[in-house]
Parts: structure tokens; sequence; C-alpha cells
């Protein structure tokens, strides 16, 4: 139905995937937006069903060189086998289920960085939680009940934070545009320690993803 770079994810004989409509790259008004989940059939390309989210307006415009670069739908979608989450930026993170049922919608704050970049980076899952980061938003990284939706947790993190990754003992390890790798336990939220790994002061530098071996 329209635009996205999020990556598919594959469950089972299912393939998910983000995208966005009514406004942006194929023109249209800001109170048009949508953001849609798309379930493929894996074996034959046949669109199982296309859940639609409501815009939280208003949005980052659609100009410069922030929002054209990615649109609005760039976070990639994870899944546990029993629901599929997506994060859609101020429009919050969403949970459904396998057949498209909305089990939970919650906000991760309305906000915007300074330049109107919008976010990117994509939800990650452990045990009973789904944590995005809402670096644009809130300024955080969030944590929410899988199955509820509930806020369990709010980490300040600042702008410009990248995608998480999480190590096998619970650890989340995030870069920010502090120049600093973030060691953060996964059940309270609270940071470990952190690392400063460069002097350098570069805003428009957004920090990459790290990868756990």
């Amino acid at each position: 139905p329209g635009p996205g770079i999020s990556s598919p994810i594959v469950v089972g004989d299912r393939v998910f995937v983000t995208c966005y409509s009514g406004y942006g790259a194929e023109g249209g008004e800001m109170k048009d937006l949508k953001r849609h989940m798309v379930c493929i059939d894996r074996k034959t390309g046949e669109v199982l069903w296309d859940e639609t989210v409501e815009a939280v307006l208003p949005e980052d415009p659609y100009s410069g060189m922030g929002i054209p670069s990615h649109g609005y739908a760039s976070h990639s979608p994870c899944s546990d086998g029993e629901y599929v989450f997506a994060f859609f930026g101020k429009s919050g993170a969403v949970a459904f289920d396998m057949e498209g049922r909305r089990i939970w919608h919650s906000s991760a704050g309305t906000g915007s960085d300074r330049r109107s970049r919008g976010s990117a980076s994509s939800p990650i899952l452990y045990k009973d939680l789904v944590m995005v980061t809402a670096a644009p938003e809130s300024e955080s990284m969030i944590a929410f009940d899988k199955k509820t939706g509930e806020k369990k947790w709010e980490f300040k993190a600042g702008h410009y934070v990248g995608s998480p990754a999480i190590g096998s003992d619970g650890t989340i390890y995030v870069g920010a545009n502090d120049h600093r790798l973030h060691a953060i336990d996964v059940e309270s939220g609270q940071e470990k320690w952190n690392f400063k790994y460069s002097e350098t002061s570069n805003y428009s530098s957004t920090p990459t993803s790290p990868a756990i071996g």
C-alpha cells in the first residue's frame, strides 16, 4: 500500500513488513498519513492482512534532508511467534497477534529532534519485554510489557541513539550521540556502565548499531 525502508521478518509461513501511505513520498496531506503492518503468505505472496495505525499529528514534515531520506516506516518489526511488534515513532509502539488483531498500542512520546529527522531504530525483544529507542520522541529507551503494552521502565538516552543489541546475560548495549557506549540492565533499565569512545563532537553523526557475537 505504500513505501517503507524497514526490513521484513519471517515467522513460520508468514512474512511481516511495515510501510506508510497517504502522505510523503507519494504526495498527499499530513492528516491522511497512516502506517501499515502487512502480513504476507511466504509461499504464495498473498496478502493475508493489512492493518493500519493512524498517525499522531503533527508529524515531522516531509521536507528538508531528514524525513525524505527514510520516510515514516523505518523501524523493522520483531516477533516472538505469538505477537508481532512495530514502532512508528510519534505514533507509538503497537502489537498485533498473528491474525492481525491489535493487542495494544502505547505511546513512546511525541517530541522531535532538533533537525526533525525522525527515528528509525528497530525494537528488540527479551523475555516479556519489547524495547524501543524513542530518542527524538522522548530522548529515551523504553521497555513495554509485550503482552499488555504497560511501560516497565524508561532510560533517558538523549538524541540520536542507535538500535540496541542485547547479550545473553540481559545487558543492553547501545551507542548514543554523546559518543558513549551504554550498558543497561534489561530488568531494571538502570545503567551498569558507559564507555566514551570519542572526544569528537559531531551532532550530525548518528551512531551505528552494536552487534553481539
